[in-house]
């Protein structure tokens, strides 16, 4: 049975969890841990440090005071986390020692239709009660995972998502979520195996209408005409392979090129595709569209900013728009086809120009003054830095209804429009931002069409100390570990017997069992055979042809958890001559246990015999 106190304490954190607590342990039952990470979050500021070698963390000067969210995160364990934990200026809060308990360990492996390892992509793990996804990894090479953190008393769902992996070349698979997989903090959850079946594929090319390659663009699937499914980037040479997440079904196949505005019919194809086959040659041929640029200006000769431009097709079955800048520049990039159009600006439709576009080509100059005057655009640039020199990152600035927002190293430009007729002002400029106090600064002058340049200082508001210390139980998390398969031959003769050895990473005694799957089929216990220093070694009979595939496990012990290993194939061939064998490979443990086998039989045979004389 779930225990949901533990479960919610994780995910949603019941009440208890959600007060400041200290646990009190013993000084010689704690163990401090390393670089665990401790966020700090709040109305009037926010940290993010790492623990030093003894546990310990101080944050000081960017918490004002106020009450806070405190989360901790550590390798190896379950998360922490703390809601309103006060914060006084002038004052140090120390949250004492806070105890994290081991987390659990799920691990396992993913594999294809016939057993073949999925390598290299991309896997989720969630708490299943809340759907809360919390961690990912990536399968290795041999298509094992390994989750160690975070995990909580609790039920869980695994996710191998190969959507993203948009640059496949070749034949791919449909996603899997496997759900119930359960857990406990501080234990190894095993052999977690994750099938997924394969894909139907569909691939081509988008080239320009002149055979160039219209490469890195996106090529989306919609299963049914409407459900998004998945998506391919073109490479260099405008080739597309959609190989993941596609089960059988109709597919409208949407080539992104919005940027040079090509036709619909372009960029549009519909495909009928089938599990574990491909299509190849869906492929796009697009023509550019015409370019259209010019300057709107007013009769004062002031540029209009942002005013839209209307471009119609004089029969009227095509039309598009495009904005121009703070400066009155504006240029169409999309959906202008070969014809003549009206060209205007949005407010003035009476002030127009016929202008005959032709697709690949820009036309360029196409002007207009508009007749009346009208508002303008002013700019103001600069840094934001705080009261010891530092840059502000996406601090807000503001002035009346314009804003922005500081880049990472501090720097900005706000844009302000002038009324009518007006050409210079003095104007409120504000910043601010989260844990300073708010700057404003009076009668900032600026003029129509001009830079102002103006740096600002944020102060940090009165701020308090907080401290405490990371620790554990006293019992470090076990480790993880990491063990091999492997035998000398991969193809054999029917009836043969093969060596399966193989070493565990850590030098130490325990039992490893070993599984097998005959042409594809489930995976089943062969034999539990005894590994010696970390090392072991098993023999078995491939009795019939085929092809055998085999994979090791072991359940690991308190101070490492379990591991399983990669999988190989071997293939027993039939012998030339001989009928095919009927009985099913069996196990040879090394010293020769069959063998002990037959020599009894015989002694019990001759026995018999000299009785009978």
């Amino acid at each position: 049975m779930l225990n949901q106190t533990i479960a919610k304490k994780m995910i949603i954190l019941l009440p208890l969890f959600l007060v400041l607590s200290v646990t009190i342990l013993p000084v010689n039952a704690i163990a401090p841990i390393y670089q665990a990470t401790v966020r700090v979050n709040g109305p009037n500021g926010e940290a993010q440090v790492l623990t030093g070698s003894d546990g310990t963390f101080l944050i000081n000067g960017s918490l004002g005071e106020g009450n806070y969210t405190v989360e901790i995160i550590a390798g190896g364990y379950v998360f922490g986390k703390f809601e309103n934990v006060r914060i006084t200026a002038g004052e140090t809060t120390d949250m004492g020692d806070i105890l994290l308990t081991n987390s659990g360990l799920i691990q396992g492996r993913s594999i294809g239709p016939n057993g073949e390892p999925i390598r290299n992509y991309p896997i989720t793990l969630a708490y299943q009660p809340t759907n809360w996804s919390f961690s990912g990894t990536t399968t290795q090479t041999d298509g094992t995972f390994i989750f160690s953190t975070g995990i909580d008393n609790g039920t869980y769902w695994i996710e191998i998502q190969p959507q993203w992996k948009t640059y496949i070349t070749s034949g791919g698979y449909l996603a899997n979520r496997t759900y119930g997989i359960q857990a406990i903090a501080g234990q190894s959850t095993s052999d977690v195996i994750l099938q997924l079946g394969y894909s139907a594929c569909i691939s081509g090319f988008a080239k320009f209408i002149n055979g160039t390659p219209y490469a890195y663009k996106y090529v989306s699937a919609y299963w049914n005409n409407n459900t998004f499914y998945n998506y391919a980037i073109t490479d260099a040479n405008g080739f597309y392979n959609l190989s993941n997440c596609l089960p059988t079904g109709s597919y409208k196949l949407v080539l992104s090129a919005s940027n040079i505005g090509a036709k619909p019919e372009e960029t549009i194809r519909y495909v009928d595709a089938t599990e574990g086959q491909e299509i190849t040659g869906v492929n796009f041929t697009v023509t550019p569209s015409a370019i259209l640029s010019g300057k709107v200006t007013y009769p004062n000769g002031y540029p209009v900013p942002s005013i839209m431009v209307y471009a119609r097709m004089l029969n009227d079955t095509i039309s598009c728009v495009g904005y121009a800048d703070n400066y009155g520049n504006y240029r169409i990039t999309s959906y202008l086809y070969n014809g003549t159009y009206t060209i205007s600006p949005y407010d003035y439709l009476y002030v127009n120009q016929n202008v005959t576009l032709t697709e690949t080509m820009e036309t360029s100059g196409v002007n207009f003054i508009v007749p009346f005057n009208g508002s303008t655009a002013a700019f103001i640039e600069g840094r934001i830095v705080d009261n010891y020199g530092n840059p502000v990152a996406y601090a807000t600035i503001a002035s009346e209804s314009y804003s922005t927002q500081s880049d990472g190293d501090g720097k900005y430009q706000l844009v302000v429009k002038l009324p009518q007729d007006v050409f210079s002002s003095d104007i409120n400029v504000t910043a601010t931002k989260k844990a300073f106090n708010v700057t404003t600064l009076s009668s900032v002058h600026v003029d129509s069409n001009s830079t102002t340049p103006l740096n600002i200082t944020l102060n940090w508001i009165p701020t308090g100390i907080l401290k405490g210390r990371i620790v554990n139980s006293g019992a470090p998390p076990r480790q993880s570990s990491a063990i091999t398969i492997q035998s000398p031959s991969a193809n054999v003769t029917a009836g043969s017997t093969v060596t399966l050895s193989g070493q565990l990473s850590q030098a130490i005694n325990g039992t490893i069992s070993i599984y097998k799957s005959y042409n594809g089929s489930a995976y089943g216990l062969v034999t539990n055979t005894t590994m010696t220093s970390g090392a072991y070694s098993a023999q078995t009979t491939l009795s019939l042809p085929g092809d055998y595939s085999f994979y090791c496990s072991w359940d690991g012990n308190d101070a490492y958890f379990g591991s399983a290993s990669n999988t190989i194939t071997l293939t027993a061939q039939q012998e030339s001559g001989n009928q095919p064998v009927t009985a099913d490979n069996n196990l040879l443990m090394m010293g020769g246990i069959a063998a002990v086998a037959v020599v009894g039989l015989v002694a019990v045979v001759v026995l018999m015999m000299r009785k009978k004389k």
